[in-house]
């Protein structure tokens, strides 16, 4: 800020005193600030069993940034992610979406995981058969009615039986054969676990 005072006469004429105020500095204002960025490195994985997942990553919050694909082992990078709070949402067929905020430090790299949980989730089903008099491995047909599961033999020699991809939840499992008594089990199957029955099966004449 100037200041500037004059008097004097002109032409034999006696002038009044003048301030002249004046501004003599600079402002920022109307000048952009260089924008900062960081990078977000991100995987999609299935939460229940830790395999990479091909998704669709998305930023709702950001309408400037471009939604991206994930690679094939679930892997993404955004090397210009605005500094402050991004919202990342990772999507793919068959699972539940799932939206984050994530904290963007300049110039610095932010890792996260997300893990999605599949819309149906599997277990596997597993047992054996046994005579209930003798203890020896047995054949048998092995049902599961009230589902879509098609049924299955134990094998001859172990008894052994498995079936896999069940979806979870609660089955009600029959395992017959020839001259013996029926037998019926219920059991849960619970995510990416293994459920496991074993049938003691009666001979006919013994029950």
């Amino acid at each position: 800020l100037g200041y500037t005072l004059s008097s004097g006469t002109e032409n034999g004429i006696k002038q009044p005193n003048e301030i002249i105020l004046g501004l003599g500095f600079a402002t920022p204002f109307g000048k952009r600030m260089p924008a900062t960025y960081g990078t977000i490195v991100g995987t999609a994985t299935n939460a229940s069993t830790g395999a990479p997942v091909v998704a669709t990553v998305a930023f709702p919050d950001n309408p400037k940034m471009v939604t991206i694909t994930t690679e094939a082992d679930g892997i993404f990078q955004v090397k210009k992610a605005p500094v402050g709070a991004v919202t990342v949402e990772v999507s793919a067929d068959g699972y539940n979406k799932q939206a984050v905020p994530l904290a963007v430090d300049e110039n610095k790299v932010i890792n996260y995981e997300f893990k999605l949980r599949p819309l149906k989730t599997y277990g596997t089903i597993a047992g054996t058969v046994i005579d209930a008099v003798t203890s020896m491995p047995m054949t048998a047909r092995i049902e599961f009615p009230g589902s879509t599961l098609a049924p299955v033999s134990a094998d001859p020699t172990t008894g052994a039986f498995k079936v896999g991809k069940v979806e979870t939840g609660i089955y009600t499992i029959t395992a017959s054969a020839d001259k013996y008594v029926p037998a019926t089990i219920t059991l849960a199957v619970e995510d990416n676990k293994l459920a496991t029955a074993t049938f003691k099966l009666s001979p006919a004449e013994a029950a």
